[in-house]
């Protein structure tokens, strides 16, 4: 009888897949705190990204948006959907058919670089 979990080696790293998207944006700081925010954010692209209904894409990144209200300013939350667009578009572009959704993004530093460790669970159908 096979398993029904495939072999580590066997897996989709949606690790490299989000960082193949984010890395740019992530390393935009020299600052490990802002890294680890963007990381975060990219993930919230990354899973917006997995919807399928552009419209309902739409609705989800305007309900994040709206939790920043009051924290940013205009200028600011309008660069913040400018870069959240770019990345759910490149997830888009790179990764179209990758359905898991990120449910946890750590960022560790080892060294002179940074680690980064995904949870994430499968979405809807490949």
């Amino acid at each position: 009888m096979e398993s029904i979990f495939t072999k580590k080696e066997e897996r989709p790293k949606i690790s490299a897949f989000l960082m193949e998207v984010a890395k740019d944006f992530v390393y935009i700081s020299d600052v490990f705190e802002k890294r680890v925010f963007h990381l975060k954010l990219a993930s919230v692209a990354w899973n917006i990204a997995c919807v399928d209904s552009t419209s309902t894409r739409n609705t989800m990144l305007n309900n994040f948006l709206q939790s920043f209200k009051g924290k940013y300013t205009r200028n600011e939350l309008q660069c913040l959907r400018r870069d959240m667009l770019r990345l759910i578009n490149k997830k888009l572009e790179l990764h179209p058919d990758e359905k898991n959704i990120i449910i946890e993004a750590r960022l560790e530093p080892q060294g002179d670089k940074d680690s980064v460790f995904i949870a994430s669970l499968a979405y809807g159908s490949k």
